[in-house]
């Protein structure tokens, strides 16, 4: 089934460069197969609606490198989707394209706050990015200001902290 999403994924969203940036226009609905294998952050009381998959990939005969699996909170607040206290919101993830758990981005991604989580992947070797370019943009208190990098590492992505 995740062949099929990947393939799907290929033909949909043609949009190529030499670093990829990951924008939530080129990200679609999860299948309730997929959701159904996340943790229980994933399965909360009506999330499925907001999971969406996005694709990362290189060029247009290049296989998909890798998905990003994320929580559409910006989708949410203007759904006016209620928010409890205990409310728990899992950072974006990233899966291989056999759906394996690779790694996981360090915040929200679309957020619908002050600022704005620019992901870009970079450093590529054959059709993989070995490196995740973070920048927080927009308006928060913050000046824009990079984040380290994450890295490729034994086989999963890490982040420096």
């Amino acid at each position: 089934m995740f062949r099929w999403i990947v393939t799907f994924c290929l033909l949909a969203f043609p949009a190529f460069a030499q670093d990829v940036k990951l924008d939530a226009k080129n990200c679609f609905r999860a299948l309730p197969s997929l959701i159904s294998g996340l943790n229980e952050l994933w399965q909360q009381p009506n999330f499925a609606q907001y999971i969406q998959v996005c694709p990362i990939i290189r060029t247009p005969t290049s296989p998909i490198a890798l998905t990003v699996l994320i929580l559409r909170l910006d989708q949410m607040y203007a759904d006016n989707f209620p928010m409890p206290d205990t409310f728990k919101i899992p950072n974006p993830e990233l899966l291989n394209n056999h759906g394996k758990w690779i790694g996981s981005l360090p915040e929200e991604f679309p957020t619908d706050g002050p600022g704005e989580l620019q992901v870009t992947f970079t450093d590529w070797q054959n059709d993989f990015p070995h490196k995740i370019e973070l920048f927080q943009a927009g308006k928060s208190a913050l000046a824009p200001h990079p984040a380290p990098p994450m890295t490729w590492k034994d086989n999963r992505f890490v982040w420096p902290y």
